[in-house]
């Protein structure tokens, strides 16, 4: 996960860090590079269209069978189906995370090609993100494993009987899923500031 969430970021941070150390291509290279990127994004993007699309068919077989299950069954198909709604909206985030990077793709796209210096403040804050960006993909790749290892842990307790017991093996799960979101919410943030900045010196929007 670390290593697939990498390779999503860097053609986007990099095509925008190239400014900052003066760097320019010719325009061959940056189409290739520029197509490349997109191609993997989209790759992306369409993976996670495709996930979305199972888990909210599996919602929505939960959700039918709310009004006839009861007891010990009733609490499990509770806890799963609030295990798939924290999915689903983790993965809404990353959706929208990823149509950030296309949009910031594009305005580092238009940068390249104008070859117009960045200010050297927004180079340090484009840099600053950067740096923000690692550590949070790093804190979201620590959590893998973690809801398999909670499962694993407590296999007799999700056979028994005890609903108490039941719950907060879900609740320890609900915890790992809203850690991911936490970070992912604020990679969204960042991003949003990314791609602000480059717009503000874009040479579409300063008419350059």
């Amino acid at each position: 996960m670390k290593r697939a969430m990498r390779n999503i970021l860097a053609p986007i941070m990099a095509a925008a860090l190239l400014f900052s150390f003066g760097i320019t291509a010719s325009a061959a290279s940056g189409r290739e590079i520029g197509d490349a990127s997109a191609a993997r994004l989209q790759s992306s993007l369409e993976k996670i269209e495709k996930r979305t699309a199972s888990l909210e068919e599996k919602l929505a077989n939960g959700l039918s069978r709310l009004d006839t299950a009861s007891g010990i069954r009733l609490v499990f198909l509770e806890g799963r189906i609030k295990l798939l709604e924290n999915r689903l909206a983790n993965l809404s985030l990353k959706a929208a995370n990823v149509q950030l990077r296309i949009s910031i793709q594009e305005t580092a796209a238009a940068l390249k090609q104008s070859k117009s210096p960045l200010p050297g403040d927004t180079a340090a804050a484009l840099k600053s993100s950067r740096g923000q960006i690692e550590r949070l993909v790093d804190s979201i790749a620590a959590t893998k494993g973690r809801i398999r290892d909670i499962l694993s842990r407590n296999k007799e307790v999700m056979k028994s009987k005890d609903p108490g017991a039941i719950e907060d093996v879900f609740r320890q799960i609900y915890d790992v899923q809203a850690e991911r979101k936490q970070a992912l919410t604020e990679i969204n943030g960042i991003l949003q500031n990314v791609r602000e900045l480059l717009t503000a010196v874009s040479p579409q929007t300063t008419g350059a």
